[in-house]
């Protein structure tokens, strides 16, 4: 598949943390402006991201990447955004409930012998 040598703006990525790294992290890119297009994985370094920021850098992580373009005085300017999603954390009781319903699912399954 032949990617675009153009691209709109403003773009949206959301980014899933691969791998992180003592200066930067990895990431797989999906693209949510223009549906149909190759991921990407593109490494970023913590050097531009916010550093009340930097305890959200961890694998897993969910993060929303914006590029935009705009005219300042003539010239085209680029600047990103990146914004981390909330972490959802699981209570005691959802995980017990998970945990019997994955149970349940199993016991219902007829095994061939």
């Amino acid at each position: 598949m032949k990617l675009k040598s153009k691209i709109d703006f403003p773009h949206k990525y959301e980014g899933l943390i691969l791998e992180c790294a003592k200066e930067s992290f990895w990431a797989r890119l999906i693209d949510l402006t223009d549906y149909g297009q190759p991921d990407m994985e593109a490494e970023f370094l913590l050097k531009h991201i916010k550093e009340k920021d930097h305890i959200k850098v961890t694998q897993g992580a969910i993060f929303d990447f914006i590029l935009t373009l705009s005219e300042v005085e003539g010239k085209l300017v680029g600047s990103s955004q990146i914004i981390f999603h909330p972490v959802r954390y699981w209570t005691k009781e959802e995980i017990e409930e998970a945990k019997m319903a994955a149970q349940e699912l199993f016991d219902s399954i007829q095994w061939d012998d």
